[in-house]
């Protein structure tokens, strides 16, 4: 059986791209929705509008997602370019990431810094720039306890600067663990000859950092 790909490309470069995109796309949409119908349960006997509202939304997400996999069954490539066709890459990129508040139900105070120059950027660099910031948004919506998210894109002449920080919790004995997401987050910046590291905030919280070069 041959897996499908781009010519010459290896089974196990293509699985690992699998691996990542469901990861960063349908376990995330996942975890959305589990809290959000946790949510519902919670409310379901003192505000039965806003819990049928948190189960319908739910239930748009997860056909949503059943779609996706579909795609990434049929076609590993299909959804790779999300900022594809966007009239405001900058615009389209800051409501995404303030929808993941609102889908994660959470209490953290987004604040976004986007350098204009990102739309000038190759498409596949984009998209990689977009599921690094995803991630690690989704990380400290899900995980870090905080109460401010503070997100920073930067573009220089041939290298972008990534970095999202939050005032939570930090990791447990200051130790940063391993796990497919933050894994993903390095693999996607080292497909541009890049970086991403993680460590611990001061005087709390957690830092990413990735710098991803380009070329026009």
């Amino acid at each position: 059986m041959r897996l499908p790909g781009a010519p010459g490309e290896s089974a196990e470069i293509l699985l690992r791209k699998w691996q990542r995109d469901l990861h960063d796309d349908v376990g995330a949409a996942l975890a959305a929705v589990a809290t959000q119908l946790e949510l519902a349960l919670q409310l379901i006997e003192q505000d039965r509008r806003k819990a049928a509202s948190l189960i319908e939304r739910s239930r748009g997400e997860t056909v949503a997602m059943i779609g996706k996999v579909r795609e990434l069954v049929v076609d590993p490539y299909a959804g790779s370019l999300l900022v594809r066709d966007r009239p405001d890459v900058v615009a389209w990129l800051s409501d995404a990431l303030f929808e993941l508040s609102v889908a994660f139900e959470a209490p953290a105070e987004l604040t976004i810094d986007i350098d204009p120059g990102l739309a000038s950027l190759p498409e596949s660099t984009l998209d990689d720039i977009y599921r690094i910031v995803h991630e690690a948004v989704v990380n400290v919506l899900r995980h870090a306890g905080a109460t401010r998210c503070w997100v920073e894109i930067s573009v220089g002449e041939a290298e972008v600067q990534l970095r999202v920080r939050d005032n939570g919790v930090g990791f447990p004995l200051g130790r940063v663990p391993e796990g497919t997401g933050l894994t993903s987050m390095q693999e996607r910046a080292e497909n541009h000859g890049g970086s991403c590291t993680v460590r611990p905030a001061t005087p709390s919280g957690v830092v990413v950092e990735a710098a991803i070069p380009f070329s026009r």
